[in-house]
């Protein structure tokens, strides 16, 4: 029997895939200076490895991210909601309809500022700005008409209604 070492380190890792992990982040842990200067020398050679790498597991990655995209989501949206995820208007619940606003309408502003899109990640690294809200489409779509004067419909109707109750009870 030949010895096939690639099927060999195959299931080594799969047998011990958890021993693995821990010892992979304790050594990034133990040598983060080291890592960061191969890093600095060697980052046209990284670059091109994840390239071809990504070119060649478009599949893996399309995954991959679609993972950690809705990791990332939940945990700035339980932020943006104080741990009830749900529309910070209207109290829309289902995930699949809500969006990060910003508060003070100045999206495209902040974009240009930063230079990208805002991404969940860049929120996490940013240490979560307070300039957002999470609301449902709806609601960002009306507090985003001009004839709204940036406030949703339902805060626009919650205001009228709390201003005839007082003009109520003056009478």
């Amino acid at each position: 029997m030949v010895f096939d070492k690639k099927e060999y380190n195959k299931k080594y890792k799969q047998e011990n895939k958890e021993k693995l992990k821990e010892y992979s982040k304790n050594y990034r842990k133990e040598n983060k200076e080291k890592i960061k200067e191969y890093r600095k020398e060697n980052q046209k050679k990284i670059k091109e490895y994840r390239k071809k790498w990504n070119q060649e597991n478009k599949e893996k990655k399309k995954e991959y991210n679609k993972k950690y995209n809705k990791k990332y989501k939940e945990l700035v949206y339980n932020h943006y909601s104080n741990g009830v995820i749900e529309c910070a208007c209207c109290g829309e619940k289902e995930i699949d309809f809500l969006s990060l606003d910003h508060i003070y309408n100045n999206g495209a502003k902040h974009r240009k500022k930063i230079g990208k899109t805002i991404s969940f990640k860049w929120i996490m690294k940013n240490n979560f700005p307070p300039i957002f809200q999470l609301l449902c489409m709806n609601c960002n779509f009306s507090k985003g008409k001009r004839k709204n004067n940036c406030k949703c419909i339902h805060q626009i109707r919650r205001e009228e209604k709390e201003k005839r109750k007082q003009e109520e009870e003056k009478e």
